[in-house]
């Protein structure tokens, strides 16, 4: 049965280039040990798990069923045919938690990077660099939802702490009123004056919770949570009026930020974070990646991407960068000296009239046509990886998804470029 899975020129492909491109022995401190005193699955076959995960869209109870009944799979993963034993959700998700924690959250993604830089000098071509949106796993709360959730997470790391301080808690928790009902963003309940009395009753009720657990902030979660709820009411005030510039829309996403782009009928708001990537617009392969949060500037993430960029080059990096307009300023192109690098924007062509007020100037059609990679690029990714909506909590966690859908991305695009004879790994690798 092996024989007929090898002879497959695909799998056998797919195959060559999982050899060439995972190194498992960063991680082989993560692979935990089996339940029973029982070896633990290898970090070679976890991680090329949690590679076609991202490879193929699926969630860890699919990625798990896949592991045991589809035989192209245990092929491509490493594991023995004719049986059903695989790594369970348990495993795969202490795995993934364990690489976050570690910092390697972008590891496997910068080992396929340093494999892909030498195939660029066959095949000179300048890098494209744009964003798109990224929303995060929890949504964006209302005004009395985020004090809910603040005061439902000091609960939950009061119990962790103290169970009879956390009941004492819950029986002076409302059981009755306004918090069973559920208002939108568009529609909070705070216009009118019976809507400013939930509010209040609410403020008071979160500073009740905050002078019960006064004694219990030394503790780490309880610290952590606690502060949270603070930030909530202190940038809202006991009138619901506050409206900060940066303010906190989920206390579970606590550096998602609310991102908006385009104008008029166009526009879009989100909430969440930016996914920033870099495109090798001669092979379409993912270069370098970024996240950060949906409210800061696109020209923020320049430098972390260039930076990655460069670290995994070495002395291949590349010479000319084509960019939007919102990465041209003065600074921008110093950074990008200074990482010998040449930052190409869209140049203004001739005036339009009759779209907008005003007239104004748009960008060349030979520079508008740069950007078809990238958008290319992004819109595969997005499609057929998820890399639209975070699958996990938190920025880390979301640059560890989008790392892994590039690396997915690539591996595709290094199996064609395998099979197109232009690209062929390493003897001592393959």
């Amino acid at each position: 049965m092996l024989e007929e899975y090898l002879g497959d020129p695909e799998v056998q492909t797919e195959r060559t280039v999982l050899a060439a491109t995972v190194d498992p022995r960063p991680f082989e401190h993560l692979a935990a040990s089996g339940a029973g005193g029982r070896p633990g699955w290898p970090a070679e076959v976890l991680l090329r798990a949690l590679l076609l995960q991202h490879r193929h869209g699926w969630h860890d109870r699919t990625l798990a069923s896949q592991l045991r009944d589809n035989n192209r799979v245990r092929v491509l993963v490493g594991l023995p045919l004719g049986e059903r034993s695989a790594p369970s959700r348990a495993s795969l998700q202490g795995f993934r938690r364990r690489i976050v924690e570690a910092g390697l959250e972008c590891e496997l993604f910068g080992q396929q990077a340093r494999v892909i830089h030498p195939l660029m000098e066959q095949v000179p071509a300048p890098a494209v660099v744009d964003c798109t949106p990224y929303v995060a796993a929890a949504g964006q709360r209302t005004i009395i939802g985020l004090l809910e959730d603040g005061m439902r997470q000091v609960y939950l790391a009061v119990r962790r702490v103290d169970a009879a301080r956390a009941e004492e808690l819950a029986r002076r928790w409302p059981r009755e009123g306004w918090h069973r009902r559920r208002f939108t963003p568009c529609s909070h309940g705070l216009e009118r004056r019976r809507g400013r009395r939930r509010w209040q009753r609410c403020y008071r009720l979160a500073a009740k919770v905050l002078e019960a657990v006064a004694d219990l902030e030394g503790c780490p979660g309880v610290a952590s949570s606690a502060g949270i709820l603070r930030r909530v009411m202190t940038e809202r005030g006991p009138a619901g009026t506050g409206k900060p510039k940066d303010r906190l829309p989920n206390v579970r996403e606590v550096e998602a930020r609310l991102g908006r782009k385009g104008h008029g009928a166009h526009r879009r708001t989100w909430h969440g974070y930016k996914a920033t990537v870099a495109i090798h617009q001669g092979l379409d392969l993912v270069t370098a990646v970024h996240v950060h949060p949906a409210n800061r500037g696109d020209d923020e993430a320049l430098v972390p991407v260039l930076d990655m960029a460069t670290a995994f080059a070495g002395d291949q990096a590349q010479a000319e960068t084509h960019v939007d307009t919102a990465y041209t300023s003065k600074r921008c192109r110093r950074e990008a000296s200074a990482r010998h690098t040449v930052l190409v924007g869209p140049r203004r062509g001739a005036r339009r009239r009759g779209r907008v007020p005003g007239g104004g100037r748009v960008a060349r059609q030979r520079d508008r046509g740069l950007r078809c990679a990238v958008e290319r690029v992004q819109a595969n990714i997005v499609r057929h990886r998820g890399a639209r909506r975070s699958w996990y909590l938190g920025r880390v966690k979301a640059t560890y998804q989008l790392a892994m859908s590039a690396a997915a991305h690539n591996l595709v695009r290094l199996c064609k470029l395998l099979r197109a004879g232009i690209w062929k790994p390493a003897p001592a690798t393959a």
